[in-house]
């Protein structure tokens, strides 16, 4: 075996176990029901990030929020209709201020607002 094979499939092993151990740090769904999309915030590149009120989304940053995990590439590949779709109903949500269910999973190699994906919502 050369060299260079050897280093490249180091290198490939490398990368499958990053990607393997990114996707086991997030826990199992959790579900939240009777709160409140308090904000929403999107900068010029990036996931989404929502909360929620009253601060219920236990092991979340601050107990109220996370990513839209339509967007967020640690999560899954990116999608952006699926991510369009999510923030229209969350802005349906807070204009007429709905209760929501949350469907949510913990990272827990996360350490600020990266704690929480977000993988569904449901106005009520």
């Amino acid at each position: 075996m050369s060299a260079s094979f050897r280093r490249v499939t180091a290198v490939a092993v490398l990368l499958l176990s990053s990607a393997a151990a990114s996707a086991q740090s997030f826990g199992s769904m959790q579900i939240v029901e009777g709160v409140h999309v308090a904000s929403i915030f999107h900068g010029h590149v990036g996931p989404t990030y929502v909360s929620f009120t009253p601060a219920t989304l236990a092991g979340c940053n601050g107990n109220s929020g996370g990513y839209l995990s339509t967007l967020w590439s640690s999560v899954m590949t990116p999608d952006p209709h699926k991510h369009a779709v999510q923030i229209a109903m969350l802005l349906a949500a807070k204009a007429a201020d709905s209760t929501v269910e949350v469907r949510y999973r913990v990272n827990s190699q996360g350490t600020g607002w990266d704690r929480c994906t977000i993988d569904a919502i449901w106005v009520q």
